[in-house]
């Protein structure tokens, strides 16, 4: 059973004490789970994944290979991250969010290169742990939901074709191939 919500997050990334308001949104399956979950056993809840304003290590999790071949991740410096992190309050075409369980950072994802029509969905789960256990279902359904509220007419993915698992996660999810690129497919999904 997992419990989802989004916090806004851009300075998390370097401060564990900053806190961000709390979009609240969750699909109606989820709020289902959350409601039988906070009445079966409230200490279960604190156990769910959720989206949260501690990114927790992505220089970390992005510099693992395996990580960072799926992500399909540059090289980059702690300098180099902490300049990019900086930039997000002022940048319009780019919304993240840390994943965390038990209050534990496990991942980061967003949308970017936000028109007035699409936006690109981007996650990953960094902490290996939890890896296989269903929160990347989860969480393409919030960030769904977020574009969808946004007014969005679809969203859009790059993902490496050495990733099946990412892959049939969103083929179910209802992503198609639009184009791909020799190591790459583009996927729609029409909102």
């Amino acid at each position: 059973m997992m419990v989802v919500s989004l916090s806004h997050a851009f300075a998390g990334l370097f401060s564990s004490s900053w806190v961000a308001p709390s979009l609240n949104l969750r699909n109606p399956k989820t709020r289902k789970r959350e409601k039988q979950l906070s009445h079966a056993d409230p200490r279960s809840a604190r156990r769910s994944p959720s989206v949260s304003p501690k990114i927790g290590r992505p220089r970390e999790w992005l510099h693992d290979p395996e990580t960072k071949f799926l992500t399909n991740s540059p090289d980059f410096t702690k300098e180099q991250q902490l300049e990019w992190f900086l930039s997000l309050p002022v940048q319009k075409e780019y919304l993240i969010w840390g994943i965390e369980t038990d209050t534990i950072p496990i991942g980061a994802c967003g949308l970017k290169n936000i028109s007035e029509t699409d936006c690109e969905y981007w996650g990953y789960i960094g902490d290996k742990k939890y890896w296989g256990r269903g929160l990347g279902k989860e969480i393409v359904l919030l960030l769904e939901t977020k574009a969808r509220d946004m007014g969005k007419l679809s969203l859009w993915l790059r993902v490496i074709k050495e990733n099946p698992r990412a892959i049939s996660l969103y083929r179910k999810q209802g992503f198609i191939v639009e184009s791909e690129t020799y190591n790459l497919y583009v996927m729609r999904k029409q909102l």
